[in-house]
């Protein structure tokens, strides 16, 4: 795919992955704003009221956030496909979320130790180019500092999901019900690994035959 396809492809599909971006995101901070919301009220009732089963009740919806927060992560992660979902199989905002939940059933631990390597050596880079700018004191040296750190490791996630779900999707198909369902017509090449029939040969008539 050149890359006058790709951003003709991206545009095509930018309105289902900017659907599929914002459901993901109120989701994702649903289930860690909760917690929250209700740990507020409880600290009022606690200065007010029944202090100790306001401070039970306070214990309670911390673990409520802890336990979110894990369940966050692992919506983050089974669902952090869609984007390559969307514009290899043009799919819905809807149905990129579902195509990545169901794809990364048995690869959800890797996919969190990837993306977890790749947050973390993006923010050592990004600290080691905006740190010596900061010392400098100079709004415009930091703001190109930024800038730079952010061309350099914006980008990663991106690949890191795109290869992961290269990776995912071409495994041999005995492991899916279905080959992927890739839309024709973009110049993808053929599985790895499976190579073409050989054609056949003509036979030759029979002895005797006309």
């Amino acid at each position: 795919m050149t890359l006058q396809q790709a951003l003709r492809r991206g545009l095509d599909k930018f309105l289902s992955i900017l659907g599929a971006n914002i459901l993901l995101t109120l989701i994702i901070f649903g289930l860690v704003l909760t917690p929250l919301l209700l740990i507020l009220p409880a600290a009022a009732a606690e200065a007010s009221g029944n202090p100790s089963g306001a401070l039970a009740l306070i214990c309670g919806l911390l673990i409520g956030l802890i336990v979110g927060g894990f369940v966050a992560i692992f919506v983050y992660i089974a669902c952090s496909l869609y984007p390559s979902a969307i514009m290899m199989e043009n799919e819905s905002a809807i149905g990129g979320l579902s195509r990545s939940w169901a794809i990364t059933k048995g690869y959800r631990l890797s996919l969190f130790g990837a993306i977890l390597i790749a947050i973390i050596l993006a923010a050592i880079i990004s600290a080691a180019i905006s740190f010596p700018a900061s010392v400098i004191d100079q709004p415009a040296v930091s703001i190109v500092a930024a800038a730079i750190a952010n061309g350099i490791v914006g980008a990663w996630l991106v690949i890191v999901a795109a290869v992961a779900y290269d990776l995912i999707v071409r495994q041999p198909t005995s492991l899916f019900a279905a080959p992927p369902p890739y839309t024709p017509g973009f110049g993808y090449g053929p599985t790895p690994g499976f190579a073409p029939a050989p054609p056949t040969q003509p036979q030759a008539p029979p002895p005797g035959g006309p």
